[in-house]
């Protein structure tokens, strides 16, 4: 069972289901290239969600793993895919203030801050189907939501804003985006990226030129077949995937960042990474085994500027049935000492 106290507090104890491989990672393997990005997508869905103490402690927890970037996750929502605007739900969005301060308890941690927007649909399709019936006010409106929350990143600090997650629907258009991303610009001096779906991939994001970095989400099926693939089945499956990370690099010019990256604690997730089938049975070591196949896959490529695993919640056991347990976050599972490890 993993205990662990961090900067004076008690995370919470391991999972009953879980015990620690520790031959899982080498001390030679470290994911520590001067100026890579180990961080986690920061996550929450309540108003208070980034702030209090419960927050802190979560980012204090964070930092203490080795990571140092935390992507701070506001959702918006639209009612259907066809709907023309967005707008922030009283119930489940992160208020403003809660946000400013999740990124001040961040820093203080010692951690790098990004801020990444996203817009869901309220009836649960996938965000990527979004296809408004009207371009021009849907894109009005996400610019309206993109630039309050590039004001926040700039004077909280942020090292990084994402313009967008997944929008794969609008993400063509050659018209809109370029002006959008020249007004995000003129609010925010840091970086710049788009985090594209791992699938149709980087190839139909048309404005890479102008951004500071490729982002995808990486969440394609390594090992089907089996719920228990083995490590050199998991090494196996990252080739192809490497070779697709350098072929974006080389067309692009641009470093690349794996906006997220994630797998379930439930058995077969390797599979299935995009999704949560809370049917399957837990199995923290299977998820501990898959961010180690990650690593060692990634590790001492040059053009991979860093991950943000998915996810981070700012409550250890929120928004799941099971308290947590299977679901996307590492903490206080196996592959939390994987992090720690591969981080030195």
């Amino acid at each position: 069972m993993l205990v662990a106290v961090l900067v004076g507090v008690a995370l919470p104890a391991a999972f009953p289901s879980e015990q620690v491989d520790v031959s899982l990672v080498t001390a030679d393997e470290s994911f520590l290239a001067p100026g890579v990005h180990r961080g986690f997508n920061v996550t929450a869905y309540t108003p208070l969600g980034f702030s209090g103490p419960g927050a802190t402690q979560a980012l204090q927890a964070l930092a203490a793993t080795g990571s140092t970037h935390a992507a701070f996750v506001p959702t918006w929502y639209q009612p259907t895919i066809a709907s023309n605007e967005m707008a922030p739900d009283a119930d489940k969005t992160v208020s403003d203030a809660s946000l400013v301060a999740g990124l001040q308890a961040a820093r203080a941690a010692g951690l790098q801050v990004v801020v990444k927007p996203h817009v869901d649909v309220a009836d649960g399709t996938f965000r990527g189907l979004i296809r408004p019936a009207d371009y021009d006010v849907w894109f009005a409106a996400y610019r309206e939501m993109l630039l309050r929350y590039a004001r926040i990143a700039q004077t909280a600090g942020a090292e990084l804003f994402v313009i967008g997650d997944e929008l794969t629907g609008v993400q063509g258009d050659t018209v809109r985006w370029p002006p959008l991303i020249a007004a995000v610009r003129e609010v925010f001096k840091g970086k710049l990226t788009y985090a594209a779906n791992w699938d149709p991939g980087y190839k139909a994001v048309p404005f890479w030129k102008l951004l500071d970095y490729v982002g995808i989400d990486e969440y394609h099926p390594l090992v089907t077949g089996t719920d228990t693939p083995t490590a050199k089945q998991l090494q196996a499956a990252w080739a192809p995937l490497v070779d697709e990370l350098r072929a974006a690099h080389e067309e692009t010019g641009k470093p690349l960042l794996l906006t997220e990256l994630g797998y379930p604690s439930r058995r077969g997730s390797t599979a299935a990474p995009a999704g949560e089938d809370f049917g399957r049975p837990v199995d923290a070591r299977g998820q501990a085994r898959a961010y180690t196949a990650a690593y060692r896959a990634l590790r001492g490529l040059p053009y991979v500027a860093g991950i943000y695993w998915w996810e981070w919640p700012t409550d250890a056991r929120d928004h799941e049935a099971d308290g947590g347990a299977g679901n996307y976050t590492p903490r206080g599972k196996s592959a939390e000492r994987v992090l720690r490890d591969f981080s030195g």
